[in-house]
């Protein structure tokens, strides 16, 4: 791969983002949404039961949420945005490769990930007195990694539906991670859930994570055998996710599918 090509994506991706109202808002507006309702919700309770441990967990919760799904979409949105300015054909008759071109959508969510997750954690230390980085440590670093590897798959599936399928559903690219939303354990222990969805929260990532980040708090101690069996998943995932949207994309350049959609 070349980094020039790699990086020229990169900033160009970035100017068109930091140059539009919309994506700037989309970013940090519902992170604030969901941290002021929650966080007011959760300091409900922690004063009601006289237990900040109810707090700590939901907005931790809420953060790492937050970072999943804005950084899902802020990879996924790279495509989206060629396909509706009608530039996707113009971009892959260029030598940047597929793997550039996808290596730059991940690099530059990753970017975003860390902004987000600096103004949300700098919402909750203003408004709820609460620092995540004091109250996770160091560890928050593998807990993030997972989560990120989470967003290339999903966002690569998302992708590979929209060559296939055309931009009838782009509705998917900002939808299809709350599917497991459910199953993750946002803000409570998937001991609560139904033994059905138990069993189906063992093959989603995520639930690892959240079951990690909340024992932490809890107990200061990192249980590294869940963050181990999420790292596995998502690496497998991973793998799939990558299979299905280069044999998708080979399929719509063949086929004509890039075109019309571009």
């Amino acid at each position: 791969m070349n980094t020039r090509r790699i990086w020229g994506m990169m900033l160009r991706n970035w100017y068109v983002w930091i140059r539009d109202l919309d994506h700037i808002f989309d970013a940090f507006w519902w992170a604030f949404f969901d941290l002021a309702t929650w966080g007011l919700m959760s300091s409900y309770f922690a004063k009601l039961y006289g237990s900040d441990n109810m707090m700590m967990l939901i907005l931790t919760g809420v953060i790492f949420w937050s970072i999943l799904a804005r950084s899902q979409w802020e990879i996924t949105v790279s495509m989206i945005i060629e396909s509706w300015e009608r530039n996707l054909i113009n971009i892959f008759t260029t030598p940047i490769t597929v793997a550039e071109f996808l290596a730059s959508s991940i690099l530059l969510g990753l970017g975003k990930l860390l902004l987000v997750l600096l103004f949300m954690a700098g919402v909750t230390l203003l408004f709820y007195q609460y620092n995540i980085f004091t109250a996770l440590h160091w560890e928050i670093i593998p807990l993030l990694a997972s989560l990120f590897l989470t967003c290339i798959w999903i966002a690569l599936v998302v992708n590979a539906l929209i060559l296939r399928f055309g931009k009838q559903v782009i509705s998917f690219a900002w939808t299809l991670v709350f599917i497991i939303n459910p199953l993750s354990g946002v803000v409570y222990p998937i001991s609560s859930l139904p033994p059905v969805l138990q069993t189906l929260a063992k093959f989603v990532p995520t639930s690892y994570v959240f079951e990690a980040m909340r024992r932490l708090l809890l107990t200061g101690t990192m249980d590294w055998g869940l963050v181990g069996i999420s790292v596995v998943l998502n690496a497998g995932y991973v793998v799939l996710g990558v299979i299905v949207f280069f044999r998708t994309f080979r399929q719509a350049r063949a086929r004509g599918w890039l075109i019309k959609l571009a």
